[in-house]
């Protein structure tokens, strides 16, 4: 399965056809060109041939029907490249090529129809004989040879490929101004006409924040030595009373009889 870019969208069918009709107003101009071309030989040469003037008139004058028509032929061929360019920018959803599609297309509708009116309505003319220009060369009889040289075909397919060339500028630049197409240019740029449902990528969530280390916390000062505990003091022995003086001492105890208290010293109370 293809899956598409997340910024690219599905064009359009209006816009699609307003792209491929500008392409086919470029061909109808290619083949207008060729026809100019066709249509230049028979006509240089009977210009030629109908200017009664002394050489090198006559020579000059077919060159300049030439020059026109060739001028003519590449001005057709210049309209069929802008359409063909601004088509494709269309297709891609260039909206700044969208505004020039409309100027362009609109100078074309004008230009081309008016041209197209002023072919149809070219016809011999009904007067044969006129006023003599310098080079002793009557004008009229000289208008009828260079009209009767066209081809019969080249003015029906002239005036159709004019008339369709307008009708697709025309539909073009109604397509390009509908809704759908301002919904398409607004966006952006446009993705191709693939006719299968967007599919986006998923959305990667985000890394959680790393987290910062607290700033280290102040040194504190070394605590100040603990006082040794006072050595202990020695018991204090309490020596027993002395024997007053004279005082005989206590006979001994014979073994076997219980221990007898001893009396009291003086100025102790008895036991």
């Amino acid at each position: 399965m293809s899956v598409t870019e997340p910024g690219a969208r599905q064009r359009p069918g209006v816009t699609t056809a307003a792209g491929y009709l500008m392409i086919l107003a470029a061909v109808l101009c290619v083949a207008i060109a060729i026809v100019v071309f066709a249509t230049m030989g028979p006509v240089a040469d009977a210009a030629r041939a109908a200017y009664t003037a002394p050489p090198p008139k006559p020579d000059q004058i077919a060159a300049g029907v030439q020059v026109f028509f060739t001028i003519v032929a590449v001005v057709f061929l210049l309209v069929a490249v802008g359409e063909v360019v601004l088509g494709l920018l269309d297709l891609r959803g260039s909206n700044v090529a969208r505004i020039i599609s409309w100027v362009f297309n609109g100078l074309v509708v004008l230009c081309f129809g008016c041209f197209g009116a002023l072919s149809l309505g070219r016809g011999n003319p009904t007067v044969t004989t006129g006023t003599r220009n310098p080079d002793g060369v009557d004008t009229a009889t000289f208008n009828k040879a260079v009209e009767d040289a066209f081809p019969s075909w080249s003015g029906p397919a002239f005036g159709t490929l004019i008339a369709l060339a307008v009708i697709a500028a025309l539909i073009s630049i109604i397509l390009l101004a509908l809704p759908a197409s301002n919904a398409f240019f607004r966006r952006g740029r446009g993705g191709p006409d693939t006719g299968m449902t967007e599919l986006a990528y998923p959305t990667v969530p985000g890394y959680p924040p790393v987290p910062v280390a607290p700033p280290p916390a102040p040194a504190t000062p070394p605590a100040p030595p603990a006082a040794e505990p006072p050595a202990a003091e020695p018991p204090t022995t309490i020596p027993p009373p002395a024997e007053p003086e004279g005082a005989e001492p206590p006979a001994p105890q014979p073994p076997g009889e219980p221990e007898r208290p001893k009396p009291p010293a003086e100025g102790q109370p008895p036991a």
